[in-house]
């Protein structure tokens, strides 16, 4: 089944599995009633439904499906299989992590600690019992970006080449930071409406549950923003969108200046996501041929980041403000601004990793081959 819903989620791999199909590698067959197949037709077509019967759309795709499920067949054998594309890396859908062969996890820790998933150095987010009993089967994934928001390859394609041709042949923006808001989340109260069954630990029940020992990762980003506008250098464009302070503030920009700015920046800068998730601002920035410049991820990939493609510096998240090293973030920027422009060698490095470990053919190939690894003997 392929929720409506989230279907951006999975246009990565939709798009890497047509390609496959299209090469004769495959057959790939999508399955559903015919609402899903007439909702996930056309990038509109749910949030029209949904301006028109919430209650409608609310039913046949639930809030809290985040899991695409199948059947891979070869030789007779059959490995039934999930993919999580949830914002939660210590929350897993229980009843098919217990029955399917194999579980994407497409935000999937580094490391599964019994103590639980950290949000911070202080407070950790407790897994399920089953997390460690079916750990066997959990296989990290990646979060692609969306593309078409449909299952056409013909539209995922497009799409695709239009981000794949992003990358400018002179990078004139060394360092590029672009973040909507700094301001925290109101805290969950008893006025709150309550959240989907499935969103444990949410960002307002955190708040709730934790004050004054979280400090969130919006708040962070003005930090950072103030720290390369100090720099006062011109090929550094650091912004926020809502910002009341005016020496902080920058435009907001729309999908296509965004696509160009990307295309323009050696670097770009990001602080983990909601749970300490990675946003798609990775696979914009790989896509677009830079340099992720992240806190310190508690996320993995399938396979590791190579340093052209990832620059960890340091703890942020939701530590507290008083546990930051910020001297330490200080001096990390101004290395790696002091390092110079991008070199041809660099970007050729990063074109390479990405069709060879991160393109939409490359995640889907590996989808395969885990995929076989579950058939039964």
């Amino acid at each position: 089944s392929l929720p409506p819903r989230t279907l951006a989620y999975y246009d990565w791999l939709l798009t890497g599995l047509g390609i496959l199909q299209e090469q004769g590698q495959i057959e790939l067959r999508l399955a559903g009633p015919w609402w899903d197949k007439l909702l996930r037709s056309h990038p509109k077509a749910i949030r029209l439904a949904h301006r028109f019967s919430p209650n409608f759309v609310d039913a046949i795709s639930p809030i809290d499906a985040v899991c695409v499920t199948g059947k891979f067949e070869q030789g007779g054998k059959v490995a039934n299989f999930a993919v999580d594309i949830a914002d939660s890396p210590f929350v897993f859908a229980t009843a098919l992590l217990e029955t399917v062969d194999v579980y994407f996890k497409l935000q999937c820790p580094k490391t599964f600690e019994p103590e639980g998933f950290p949000i911070n150095r202080s407070i950790r987010a407790p897994y399920h019992p089953d997390v460690f009993t079916f750990q066997n089967k959990i296989r990290p994934g990646m979060l692609g970006r969306p593309l078409s928001h449909t299952p056409s390859l013909r539209r995922n394609l497009a799409v695709l080449k239009s981000w794949e041709n992003a990358p400018a042949a002179k990078k004139d923006i060394r360092i590029f930071a672009s973040f909507g808001t700094f301001e925290q989340p109101p805290a969950r109260t008893r006025d709150t409406p309550l959240p989907a069954p499935y969103n444990y630990f949410s960002e307002p029940t955190l708040l709730a549950r934790y004050p004054g020992a979280i400090h969130h990762p919006n708040q962070k980003r003005a930090r950072i923003v103030q720290m390369l506008r100090d720099m006062d250098k011109p090929d550094i464009d650091a912004r926020l969108w809502r910002a009341k302070d005016t020496s902080l503030y920058g435009q907001a920009l729309t999908e296509e200046e965004y696509h160009n700015y990307l295309g323009r920046s050696a670097w770009n800068v990001n602080i983990s996501g909601l749970r300490r998730s990675i946003p798609y601002r990775l696979c914009d920035t790989i896509l677009t041929g830079g340099t992720m410049i992240t806190d310190t991820l508690a996320i993995r990939w399938y396979q590791p980041f190579e340093p052209f493609e990832v620059a960890e510096i340091g703890d942020l998240g939701y530590e507290l403000e008083s546990d930051v090293d910020w001297a330490n973030v200080s001096n990390s920027l101004e290395k790696i601004y002091s390092a110079g422009p991008q070199s041809t060698e660099t970007a050729r490095a990063i074109r390479d990793a990405y069709e060879r470990k991160w393109s939409p053919a490359a995640f889907a190939r590996y989808f395969i081959a885990e995929c076989e690894k579950a058939l039964p003997n």
